[in-house]
């Protein structure tokens, strides 16, 4: 007759627990860094990512099987929620706190900052008669204009809706699709979106 242990059973249950109790709750969550790609498995987990105050980042990942809340902390301060892919602008610098919600097995998806012109911050200058090629989604430009001048913006009519403001603080100026004139209030640097 062979003597059988529980050791191993204790093992598995040991290590099952241990599963159970990483970052499935705030206070045990993981810290990931820009950039870094990250797999969730199907659930509820939590992540900590390290923010800038008035930085914006965002957080890339699969809208049809994970979506995302971003606290200041675990006592679930809210600062921002999304599915898939969203932006969310740091009130502080701080650790935050990313609490995922996945129903397929991979979860994947990553966090970066955003230095480029989807921010109005970030905004890229063009001059009168350039043409400009940008890609799908949401982008800003500058435009120097003076004032009484008038400036014909133009693109796809089926497509592409402008906005102008006289600030990032969305002092609006005009609006158009296609094809529509602004004629500049003052003279100084206009945000076209």
């Amino acid at each position: 007759m062979k003597k059988i242990t529980f050791t191993l059973c204790a093992m598995f249950a040991l290590m099952g627990w241990q599963s159970v109790a990483q970052n499935t709750t705030c206070e045990n969550a993981t810290p990931i860094a820009l950039g870094e790609i990250v797999t969730s498995p199907p659930g509820e987990y939590w992540y900590t990512l390290a923010a800038i105050e008035g930085e914006s980042y965002e957080v890339d990942g699969d809208e049809a099987t994970v979506n995302f809340s971003v606290y200041s902390s675990c006592s679930y301060d809210f600062v921002a929620y999304g599915y898939g892919t969203f932006v969310f602008t740091a009130p502080a610098t701080q650790d935050y706190y990313i609490q995922t919600y996945g129903n397929d097995a991979s979860n994947t998806w990553s966090v970066s900052q955003i230095t480029d012109n989807r921010l109005c911050a970030y905004a890229e200058a063009i001059a009168p008669g350039e043409t400009v090629t940008s890609p799908q989604g949401e982008r800003w430009y500058t435009l120097a204009a003076i004032e009484g001048e008038s400036y014909e913006v133009s693109g796809d009519e089926a497509t592409v809706d402008f906005f102008v403001y006289s600030s990032c603080r969305y002092d609006f100026v005009a609006y158009g699709y296609g094809t529509f004139v602004f004629t500049a209030p003052a003279t100084q640097d206009y945000y076209i979106q």
